[in-house]
């Protein structure tokens, strides 16, 4: 499933980020088993549909990416 950032995510925040992630960025949930290293704060994502490695994002900081049926994203953000 596709997420979108809501805000930026930065290596300052999150130091086990290997990079910024910036606003409006799409990212994907990944659906692998993660050994118990995401918190009950965060959701496990990927940069790319079905590829590893996967890295921890605050729950805060992203909502699904919908579109509607003319294949425009939707979503309870400005970006």
């Amino acid at each position: 499933m596709k997420y979108i950032l809501t805000r930026d995510v930065l290596k300052s925040e999150c130091s086990w980020l290997k990079r910024d992630f910036i606003k409006g960025e799409v990212l994907y949930l990944y659906d692998g088993a993660t050994y118990n290293c995401i918190s009950k704060r965060g959701f496990a994502f990927t940069e790319e549909l079905d590829t590893v490695p996967f890295f921890e994002i605050p729950q805060d900081a992203v909502t699904t990416l919908r579109y509607d049926l003319q294949g425009n994203p939707i979503g309870p953000f400005d970006l």
